[in-house]
């Protein structure tokens, strides 16, 4: 701990076909959280600049890889608490991205 999970949410719109169809504009979404745990008392401290690293990774930025262009965008950003059932707290940052791509 702390660690960080990346996954895909789908897509904000169905994919756009461009190009007289050879090329098509996609749009999905990807949820990236930095969990952290604690027993007692929990702060975001130790995972906030975890978060902000991803961010300045990812928020606003243009780059192509393997041929393919995109953009990603900050859509929204939440702080989960799971409390479980032995009364460990599970809480983190999550942020929600969206890549607009040419592919």
């Amino acid at each position: 701990l702390p660690f960080i999970v990346f996954s895909r949410v789908g897509s904000d719109q169905s994919d756009d076909e461009v190009l007289c169809g050879a090329t098509y504009l996609t749009h999905p979404l990807y949820r990236v959280t930095v969990w952290n745990s604690a027993s007692g008392n929990i702060s975001f401290g130790p995972i906030k600049s975890i978060a902000s690293s991803v961010d300045t990774l990812l928020h606003n930025k243009t780059n192509t890889v393997n041929g393919i262009l995109f953009h990603s965008t900050r859509y929204d950003t939440e702080q989960p608490i799971i409390v479980q059932q032995d009364g460990r707290i599970d809480f983190g940052i999550t942020m929600l991205y969206k890549f607009t791509s040419l592919k």
